[in-house]
């Protein structure tokens, strides 16, 4: 008895020992846990940009498609997390562009058979708004695919309220010039849509869904010292539209109640 109980001291001891050892090792859970022990299977790709180049590939894409496209600016809406992308165009001439005109003065009024009526209508529409430059139909066509969704925008026939997406505006830095610019902007349009076009919806045989979050702003200052156009840091996330569905009927949805907890499986 008393062998048998030595012999299990020194293995208790040795054992022990051991521990000690493993122990004077281990500093911190990373020596543990072995590094990458699971797999991380990304569906999300991300970019980085600054919105002052994003508007510069906007730009780009839009002046090859209307001469009288001046630029577009980026901001978020006031008490919202949207951004938002306000396009402009100039009211110069550019009757000798090949290009086509986002802008006409042509009075937009409601279609109608009677010759009399139509003249009525047209005579109170410019009496209404003055010389005033409108969006022709073919820049409504494609600037409405790009515009924010909401009932704010859209009437519930899905056509555009554009008396509250386009205004007209002056360049208040040329307001003591005796030949002031003035553009007429279309605002709401969605960086999303945008980064989509941009960057390709369908790339090497995938679809994708894109997203645009503001990181953070950075401050713009002109010569003068003051703070000019608004200048953010952009982060553009990519989707995989099959992934997400894939994961999505992996998991599906489900609802639990208590405290949730989620344990190895």
């Amino acid at each position: 008895m008393a062998e048998e109980n030595t012999i299990m001291n020194e293995n208790s001891s040795t054992e022990n020992s051991a521990t000690e050892s493993t122990q004077k090792e281990i500093h911190s859970l990373k020596d543990i846990i072995p590094n990458g022990a699971y797999d991380f299977d990304a569906i999300v790709d991300e970019k980085f940009i600054s919105s002052k180049e994003f508007c510069s590939n906007v730009s780009a894409v839009f002046k090859e498609i209307f001469a009288d496209y001046e630029g577009c600016t980026f901001n978020v809406i006031p008490n919202s997390n949207q951004p938002n992308i306000e396009l402009y165009f100039n009211h110069r001439d550019f009757s000798t562009s090949n290009l086509p005109l986002a802008l006409t003065k042509d009075i937009q009024v409601d279609h109608t058979r009677n010759h009399v009526l139509a003249q009525l209508r047209e005579r109170q529409a410019r009496l209404n708004n003055g010389d005033k430059y409108f969006l022709t139909d073919f820049a409504q066509g494609l600037l409405k695919d790009v515009l924010i969704g909401g009932s704010y925008i859209f009437k519930k026939d899905q056509s555009v309220k554009w008396d509250k997406v386009v205004v007209e505006v002056a360049d208040p830095q040329a307001r003591f010039m005796p030949n002031a610019e003035s553009y007429t902007k279309v605002g709401f349009v969605d960086p999303t849509l945008i980064a989509s076009l941009l960057y390709g919806d369908k790339v090497n045989g995938s679809n994708y869904e894109y997203n645009v979050r503001v990181m953070r702003s950075l401050p713009n200052f002109n010569m003068g010292g003051n703070t000019t156009a608004d200048n953010f840091i952009l982060a553009v996330e990519r989707i995989s539209e099959e992934e997400t569905k894939r994961l999505a009927s992996m998991y599906g949805f489900s609802f639990s109640s208590g405290l949730n907890i989620i344990r190895a499986l």
